[in-house]
């Protein structure tokens, strides 16, 4: 898998999609072990605001299923 590129392969399958690259605050709560891990770890490390943003220029994602 890899998420930056938005490329999922089924290695038992042999089977590759093709998808939107998760956005970059999605890998931090990823890499952080979850969304409370993240709240913390972005509380902990400035003033104590927590920001999420998406920039401008990524596209709509409905969900992040792979049917």
């Amino acid at each position: 898998m890899d998420l930056d590129a938005g490329r999922v392969e089924n290695l038992t399958r042999g089977t590759s999609y093709e998808a939107t690259a998760m956005p970059e605050f999605m890998r931090g709560i990823l890499d952080a072990g979850g969304l409370m891990p993240w709240v913390k770890r972005q509380m902990a490390g400035g003033n104590g605001d927590v920001h999420v943003a998406v920039p401008a220029n990524e596209p709509v994602q409905a969900d992040w299923r792979m049917d």
